[in-house]
């Protein structure tokens, strides 16, 4: 590698890291906040900061080819207003001859970035899941608090030590009321001396009201759907074995798994489009929003249309994007 091919990466270093930190840094707040925010229970400081954590991967999953992008706009940037990119012209060397070294820095990221999409970020997704799921395991009730576990309400009037009082129940079509009771290891709440009755809303399932000396209500969480971002790739690609197994087209899942190595291979790509857009001036920060938007934009298109594109072109919208920009920033009329 030569000399000039060393200052070139070295100077994309500032923009690089700068930016990925940024990202990183607001999304693992972003994220993890809303996590935690849409959680019906609360875990504690442990839980919590287990859930951040669980939200790194996928925040570098987003910074690090923005990162790319706006490194190398900011080395060929400072290149062409410091006067290294005539001096290259000058000396017999084209422009284009930085798109080597562009697109092996390209391809450093986009080899991290397939280690993070196929194995970290999932990896980190479900362990944020598994923290918010535990923390039920964790609950402890304050007098007069409402608590929202999924689809059963919980209220309690009372809270002495271990003992509940005073204690109010719904589920979808049923209500339940208590003297007194407790939980029994954070999952299952013990009832004594109350009444039950039930709205008769569903046909297998007339009206009818109780009273009970004692009575048990699962409070877990248990039977959640394991989203598609948490599942590895080989289970991934397991369930799209089950489901066309059973005459199911799994397209949805099917992309998905295509997308962990399309967007690690648009990395290189991008890192190529932004050598033109840095050789005119262009900004960073206003190169990365417009070339970012534009891709992100293609990528939600895809996910929508999966159904009527198919997963493959559905998947590669954003690499075919990409290339259409290439073509246009790289075309000899627009060349600066």
């Amino acid at each position: 590698m030569t000399t000039v091919w060393w200052r070139f990466l070295r100077a994309a270093m500032p923009g690089l890291f700068l930016t990925v930190g940024a990202v990183v840094g607001s999304g693992v707040v972003l994220m993890g906040a809303q996590a935690l925010a849409l959680s019906p229970v609360l875990p504690g400081p442990r839980g919590a900061l287990q859930v951040l954590l669980g939200h790194v991967p996928a925040a570098l999953a987003i910074g690090l080819p923005v990162g790319v992008l706006v490194g190398v706009v900011s080395a060929t940037r400072s290149w062409l207003e410091g006067g290294e990119l005539l001096g290259l012209e000058l000396s017999g060397r084209p422009r284009a001859g930085l798109a080597l070294p562009a697109v092996l820095l390209g391809l450093a990221g986009g080899g991290v970035q397939l280690g993070i999409t196929h194995v970290l970020e999932p990896a980190g997704r479900a362990a944020g899941t598994a923290a918010l799921h535990a923390a039920t395991a964790e609950l402890r009730l304050r007098p007069e608090q409402t608590v929202s576990l999924g689809p059963v309400l919980l209220h309690v009037q009372a809270v002495e030590g271990a003992e509940l009082a005073d204690i109010f129940v719904a589920a979808p079509g049923v209500v339940a009321a208590a003297r007194s009771g407790r939980l029994a290891r954070g999952e299952r709440l013990l009832l004594h001396e109350g009444t039950a009755l039930s709205d008769g809303s569903r046909p297998d399932d007339p009206a009818w009201s109780l009273r009970f000396e004692a009575a048990e209500v699962s409070l877990s969480q248990g039977g959640r759907r394991v989203e598609l971002a948490e599942r590895t790739s080989a289970d991934l690609l397991a369930l799209i074995d089950r489901m066309q197994a059973s005459g199911r087209a799994a397209r949805a899942e099917r992309l998905a798994w295509l997308k962990r190595t399309l967007v690690p291979l648009c990395v290189p790509l991008l890192a190529l489009l932004a050598l033109p857009l840095g050789a005119r001036g262009v900004q960073p920060g206003l190169a990365a929003g417009a070339v970012v938007l534009g891709w992100w934009t293609l990528m939600r298109i895809g996910d929508q249309a999966v159904h009527a594109l198919g997963p493959v072109l559905a998947a590669g919208l954003p690499a075919l994007g990409l290339v259409l920009a290439l073509v246009l920033a790289w075309s000899p009329r627009l060349r600066p």
